[in-house]
């Protein structure tokens, strides 16, 4: 700023430059270290809570390193929901599979972050599809108390029968504000259909990420669920 702790500016403060050198006559003290911080840890009080399906590619192309690694981003990305808040988790290649059933993180912290251990990567890539279920899954449990989303992760592009990308997108337009789910996407490696993803991320009015370098991904999964 133009002024030091205590008021006093220096020679740019000139009514030349459309500022006036006495200073401003009230002056309001910031709060106290220890009141910063009590409000800092009452926003995960106030916040609203989510309800949250993780989406997560794990098609033929996931294999090795790359899988290595958003399983680990995944898992810690557990930590950063709130205990309230509810969390499920698919798999998906050219089918889908349940990792853990929606329900409460809290209790099943551990719980989850070991269902995201057993992925293994196989198979094509049926995002639409995929994208599709998902949303219909949340949209039939939509809570207006809370934050609806999914969160959908690939390293590809649609490699399935269903090409109804405008469906989808037309279906996300759509949607009711009291059950809008939101799809936060994450296009991970260098051959996800970004374009895609970017699509399906702004018709849901949620976010695109791009995790395009592997070793960003722990990164990418924390920004988000600070979403959430």
């Amino acid at each position: 700023g133009f002024r030091d702790k205590d008021g006093r500016g220096g020679p740019e403060l000139a009514l030349a430059n459309g500022i006036v050198p006495a200073g401003p006559a009230i002056v309001i003290s910031p709060p106290a270290p220890t009141v910063l911080a009590a409000i800092q840890r009452s926003w995960d009080d106030v916040r609203k809570r989510a309800r949250v399906l993780m989406v997560l590619d794990v098609s033929g192309s996931m294999a090795g390193t790359k899988i290595d690694l958003m399983k680990r981003a995944a898992a810690g990305a557990i930590d950063g929901f709130a205990a309230d808040d509810e969390l499920a988790i698919w798999a998906f290649s050219g089918g889908r599979q349940e990792i853990a059933s929606l329900g409460a993180v809290g209790p099943r912290r551990d719980e989850l972050k070991r269902g995201i251990g057993t992925l293994v990567a196989d198979g094509s890539t049926a995002l639409y599809a995929s994208a599709r279920a998902g949303v219909t899954f949340l949209r039939s449990r939509a809570d207006d108390s809370r934050i609806n989303a999914v969160l959908l992760l690939t390293d590809g592009k649609n490699e399935d029968a269903d090409r109804d990308l405008d469906g989808l997108l037309a279906s996300l337009r759509t949607e009711d504000e009291t059950a809008r789910v939101r799809v936060f996407t994450i296009g991970y490696g260098d051959d996800a259909d970004r374009t895609t993803l970017q699509k399906i991320a702004e018709a849901s009015r949620a976010a695109f990420y791009d995790a395009s370098k592997p070793a960003t991904i722990d990164r990418v999964f924390r920004d988000v669920v600070s979403n959430f």
